[in-house]
Parts: structure tokens; sequence; C-alpha cells
């Protein structure tokens, strides 16, 4: 970090890779590491270094998805930002970036069925029962039936219902999971 404020980039490149990407200190590594070949006017290495980061570690730091999206935008790939904005807001939905990055997706921002069910589960840990509700029923429509995310975001819906004090919503919901295996089935009964 010392060697990237003085705009050693080389030195701090060379230190920065000899983190390794599990330790407990990777995460912040890499993103100074491609904060330090950005500033070296490697951008595209930068971004590959977050991608690998990314793709290894998806859940361990908001700041890699954020470097991403701001780095992919720089170079103009609309497609990669809004990738890269759409994980950040799924993985991190509680937290400021992840806000951010919603908010930047638009009014309406288009999630996957699996991104819509990841940020249900964070939503659901985190006590944010209406925006669990929102982010599960539209995850729920976007599985097969009887599938196991779908009978996964069903079980959350009809949990949080029972934590609203919504008896008949819970039951409708448990009603619909019968159907399901493993689990989920035993969740219902």
């Amino acid at each position: 970090s010392a060697h990237l404020h003085a705009k050693r980039f080389a030195e701090a490149e060379r230190l920065l890779s000899m983190v390794p990407g599990r330790s407990t200190l990777g995460g912040r590594a890499a993103e100074l590491l491609a904060r330090a070949r950005n500033a070296d006017g490697r951008r595209a290495d930068a971004i590959e270094g977050l991608e690998g980061f990314a793709k290894a570690a998806p859940d361990e730091r908001p700041e890699v998805w954020h470097l991403l999206a701001s780095y992919r935008e720089a170079v103009g790939d609309a497609a990669g930002t809004r990738e890269a904005r759409q994980e950040l807001a799924s993985r991190f939905p509680k937290q400021p970036l992840g806000e951010d990055a919603a908010k930047a997706l638009g009014p309406t921002p288009e999630f996957t069925a699996e991104q819509q069910l990841r940020r249900g589960r964070l939503y659901f840990r985190g006590h944010r029962h209406r925006l669990a509700l929102k982010a599960l029923e539209t995850a729920a429509e976007g599985f097969p039936r009887f599938s196991e995310p779908r009978c996964e975001a069903l079980t959350l819906m009809a949990r949080t219902h029972d934590k609203l004090k919504q008896r008949d919503a819970a039951w409708r919901l448990y009603n619909r999971t019968l159907g399901c295996e493993g689990e989920h089935l035993a969740n219902t009964t």
C-alpha cells in the first residue's frame, strides 16, 4: 500500500503478487494490485486480475466487484460493467457499494433468478422481510417447478411470512413446497 501511494508501482506489484489468493489478505491484495496496474497504465491487466479473483472468491470483497465495474466502464465495456454491477448488487445488497451498484443499474435492475435468490437469502438473514419477499418471489418465478432453487425460495418466503405473523400466506407457500424433496420437504412437514 505504501509503494502504491509513493507511485512505486513495480515494487507494489512485486510485493502484492506474493500474497496467496486464499490468504485473509488476498482480497485486499488483489484490489491494491489492480489499483497499481491501473495507475501504471495497464488497465487490461488490472481487469484480468480482478476477474480472476472475483471468479475464485466472489463473495469476499465488494471492492473487487466495484473496481471491476469501474475499470470496465472506463474501457467502454457496457455489458461487462452491467454484469459486474449485477454481481455486486446481488452479492452485497445491504452494503453501500451494493446499494450504489443497484441504483446504477436503474429503477428496475434485471437480475437473474439465481441473483435474486442470493439477494433474497441475504435479506432474509438480515431480517429485511419486505425486500426478502420481493426478491424471493421473483427468484421463484425464474426456476422450474420443484427444482431445488425454487423450493428454497418458496421455503424462505413461507418462513418470512411466518415471521411476519402472516400464517395464511405462509401455509399456502408451505403447501406449494410439498412436492419438493430433501431439506425443503423436511422444513415443510
